[in-house]
């Protein structure tokens, strides 16, 4: 058996070498837990740039690099990178992502006969000159909204990254792996939405064993293009006749909402009104979280 971890790379030089670092750390202790070992594979979607990797870090773990023939966005550099590996679990890290040294291990420990576990961790961010770490669910139970659809589609996207799930590769969905979405940003949540959709089960660890670093190149910190990057999950959505037309209608409307959100100068009771099942699932949803 074998992990294989996967890594979009954009003109990511800064970071490349920290998360390799936090791999091989990963991989050591997961070959003392289970004598399982890692792969990574690298793909370049900044072919201008060369991935430039200390010779120490390439010793004792497999590192493959694959570039692009040119900017292709992060789901089909995840596609590519999928389709180069041979791993039963697959680990969709960002370049800057942090990994604690029992990640892996924990995630392997815990998945059993899940098809994906998602991890508890930190959000990272620099203010002033200082790191500042939250909690990523600082709330109970937040498998109750992990596996609930409508979380996805009412709400948000609970899931910060894929970095925090680790998953088999038989349980991605070939409706992901086939239709990228036109807008890079919300791929993560396409694939979300179709993994619950076709019922693959989710469990959740508690650990806080990953960082989510908000280093400013985080596309999910850019609003307007995720609402964009969401309107292309829909479209994609649309005609696979896997959600029914309420869900459909659910998701429309709730992209249009956080939209409207955005520019809302005063209260607009008829259009709350029309939209007050999502109102409702946010208010639970963010009573829930104060629990």
């Amino acid at each position: 058996k074998m992990i294989s971890v996967i890594i979009p790379f954009y003109k990511g030089n800064k970071f490349i070498n920290r998360v390799i670092k936090n791999i091989k750390e990963n991989q050591n202790e997961l070959y003392l837990y289970n004598q399982e070992k890692m792969e990574v594979i690298i793909i370049n979607d900044s072919p201008g740039t060369p991935v430039k990797i200390d010779g120490n870090l390439k010793k004792d773990m497999p590192i493959k690099i694959y570039t692009n023939d040119q900017n292709y966005g992060i789901q089909i550099s995840r596609i590519n990178g999928i389709k180069h590996s041979s791993g039963e679990y697959i680990l969709l890290l960002d370049q800057d992502d942090i990994l604690l040294p029992y990640a892996i291990k924990s995630q392997r420990m815990k998945i059993k006969d899940a098809d994906v576990i998602i991890s508890n961790g930190f959000k990272e961010a620099y203010s002033n000159g200082k790191i500042i770490r939250k909690d990523i669910y600082t709330y109970r139970y937040p498998i109750l909204f992990l596996r609930n659809i409508y979380t996805y589609l009412l709400a948000t996207n609970p899931i910060v990254s894929p970095g925090q799930a680790l998953i088999k590769r038989i349980s991605i969905p070939n409706e992901w792996l086939n239709n990228p979405i036109k807008n890079n940003g919300s791929d993560d949540l396409l694939l979300w939405i179709l993994m619950i959709a076709k019922r693959k089960s989710i469990k959740y660890n508690d650990e806080k064993i990953y960082i989510h670093s908000e280093t400013g190149s985080n596309l999910s910190s850019q609003y307007d293009k995720m609402l964009v990057s969401d309107f292309s999950v829909y479209e994609t959505i649309k005609n696979m006749n896997i959600l029914s037309s309420y869900q459909m209608d659910s998701l429309k409307r709730s992209i249009i909402f956080k939209g409207k959100m955005l520019q809302l100068t005063s209260f607009n009771i008829p259009y709350c009104f029309k939209n007050i099942d999502i109102i409702l699932f946010r208010t639970v949803y963010k009573l829930f979280k104060l629990m």
